[in-house]
């Protein structure tokens, strides 16, 4: 979102069946934007060529203000109500953004998620109903003003990422391991987590309610948003992918890991230059349902795994999937590969899980730790959970997103 002087941000979240009445309270907007007070940012400014899920979750992200245009069209809208609405009230909720819905017509949504907030125009009276919708409009204007005011006051600037040396977070997993150096921050999990006993030994659901998430969130708070942070340990696919929905990349976090493939060595970086790697379905059945199984299968096959998990009889279908260039150590030999990788396979997630009406994915990673890292930072696709490998030719439930 371009920034003006201390513009504060402003994202619209609408039903595209409301567009004319957007228009109209942007055109009320605008003095806000000549004089630098606001910079308002909605999905029609989307530029041929850009990936617009990735567009519209960087800008609901960093925006300041959410404006929520309410409507019997906007409570429908699976996209606004499910993942806009959501995700702004959780922002507001860690005060990292300001939610206001602005009533445009007639609905009833005093008892919706947003309803305790406090809405425009004035006693939430709908702009449709208003004799001068000039004057409804209006006082919207100049209420956002008031709070865009108050926000460039009270406003922290955000560190500016440095060009030094990355943070480090060493998280020990599977087994105590040592790196050089000293680490910003050391979380010792390996009491949660054995690879030597058979089923393998992981985290239980509570203990990652109760005590790894927690400690990741504390953490945290070691890193400003826009860090670069070196991520070290030796850990399960499924707590990699966890740990990276911590660090999204739409709050400027960057996480680089030691990946080995081919048999050397090399840092993989979450801010590569995407490569051409992509995904397709390779297998796909079942029918609509609220769980859906989606494997990514990158270092190996995974198909016979995959379909016995499947004939458990939990799932209601099952999407498999391969890189396009075909599974093993070169379907993934660099970062760039693994950027590329999660950007699609976030892709491919959201498509099934909407194809099969899904409430929860369940996700099975056969990757590098890196690609876990990666696609966890992109994990904006609704309720996942993720599956461990158990050590010997089965999968089993590990951690709840």
């Amino acid at each position: 979102m371009t920034m003006t002087n201390s513009a504060i941000s402003v994202f619209f979240s609408y039903s595209h069946l409301d567009e004319p009445l957007r228009d109209e309270l942007a055109k009320h907007l605008r003095l806000l934007e000549r004089q630098a007070v606001i910079d308002s940012w909605h999905d029609r400014k989307i530029t041929a060529g850009q990936e617009w899920v990735d567009v519209i979750d960087h800008h609901l992200e960093t925006a300041q203000i959410i404006l929520l245009l309410v409507s019997a069209n906007f409570l429908d809208s699976d996209y606004c109500y499910d993942l806009e609405m959501k995700r702004a009230l959780e922002r507001h909720e860690t005060g990292s953004a300001r939610v206001i819905p602005i009533i445009l017509k007639p609905v009833d949504w005093e008892l919706a998620p947003f309803g305790k907030l406090q809405a425009l125009p004035k006693d939430g009276k709908p702009i449709t109903k208003w004799e001068n919708q000039d004057e409804a409009f209006a006082s919207v204007a100049k209420a956002l003003r008031g709070v865009a005011e108050e926000t460039q006051r009270s406003q922290i600037v955000q560190p500016v990422r440095a060009a030094i040396a990355p943070l480090s977070l060493w998280i020990q997993g599977w087994k105590h391991r040592s790196f050089e150096g000293v680490p910003t921050v050391e979380l010792d999990w390996t009491e949660h987590f054995d690879l030597e006993v058979y089923p393998r030994r992981i985290a239980s659901q509570k203990i990652w309610d109760e005590q790894l998430f927690p400690s990741l969130a504390e953490a945290k708070q070691a890193f400003p948003m826009g860090s670069v942070i070196d991520v070290r340990g030796q850990m399960p696919l499924s707590a990699a992918f966890a740990i990276g929905t911590q660090f999204l990349d739409v709050e400027g976090y960057t996480l680089q890991v030691l990946q080995r493939t081919s048999g050397q060595n090399a840092l993989w970086r979450s801010d590569a230059k995407k490569s051409d790697a992509r995904f397709h379905e390779v297998e796909k059945a079942g029918k609509s349902g609220e769980n859906l199984l989606v494997m990514l299968a990158i270092t190996g096959s995974g198909r016979e795994a995959a379909s016995r998990l499947f004939q458990s009889g939990e799932f209601d279908a099952i999407v498999y999937a391969e890189p396009v260039a075909g599974t093993g150590e070169d379907a993934i030999a660099s970062d760039g590969d693994a950027v590329a990788l999660a950007i699609d396979g976030r892709r491919l997630i959201r498509e099934c899980r909407d194809r099969y009406g899904a409430r929860c994915v369940h996700l099975v990673l056969f990757c590098p730790v890196g690609f876990a890292l990666f696609l966890g930072m992109r994990s904006r696709f609704g309720e996942v959970l993720t599956y461990e490998f158990d050590g010997g030719q089965g999968y089993r439930a590990s951690v709840k997103i």
